[in-house]
C-alpha cells in the first residue's frame, strides 16, 4: 500500500510531463486508491481494467467529480467501480480542463462511506440467500 502511495504522491513534475502510475488490485482496493488520491489533492484520471474495460473516475483537486462504468455515469458508475476486486489500474495526471462535465457533487468521504454501506448490504443479502 505505501509503495503505491509513494508512487502516486512522489515528485511534482512539470505540467508538460504526463505522469502515469499503473498497478493491479492484488494488494490495494479501488476504495483505498480513491482515499489516497483524495488525500493527495490529485487532479487525475483513475482508469480501471479487468478482462475488459471497466471504467474511469475523474478527480479534481482530490474530489471525485465524475465516473463512468460501461453505460453508467455519475454515482451509479462510481459505486459499481468500488466493488471491483480484480484487475489493473492506471492513474494519469490530467489538466482540469480535460475533465468531463461534473456528475458527482458528494464529498469523497461520503462517497466512500456510501460505497462501503452498499457493498456490505449486497454481501449480507448474498449470505442470507445461500
Amino acid at each position: 500500500f505505501l509503495d503505491v502511495y509513494d508512487k502516486i504522491t512522489a515528485g511534482k513534475g512539470s505540467f508538460t510531463e504526463t505522469k502515469k502510475t499503473s498497478g493491479n488490485f492484488e494488494n490495494i482496493s479501488p476504495m483505498d486508491l480513491v482515499q489516497v488520491l483524495s488525500i493527495s489533492n490529485k487532479t487525475c484520471l483513475f482508469e480501471m481494467f479487468g478482462n475488459d474495460y471497466l471504467g474511469k473516475i475523474y478527480f479534481e483537486k482530490g474530489s471525485v467529480v465524475h465516473a463512468e462504468c460501461q453505460k453508467d455515469k455519475g454515482l451509479d458508475a462510481f459505486y459499481k467501480l468500488m466493488e471491483v476486486e480484480e484487475g489493473e489500474f492506471n492513474i494519469v495526471d490530467i489538466p482540469a480542463e480535460s475533465i468531463p462535465a461534473k456528475t458527482i457533487g458528494k464529498s469523497t468521504n461520503q462517497l466512500l462511506l456510501d460505497a462501503a454501506f452498499l457493498i456490505d448490504t449486497k454481501r449480507n443479502l448474498k449470505n442470507k440467500n445461500h
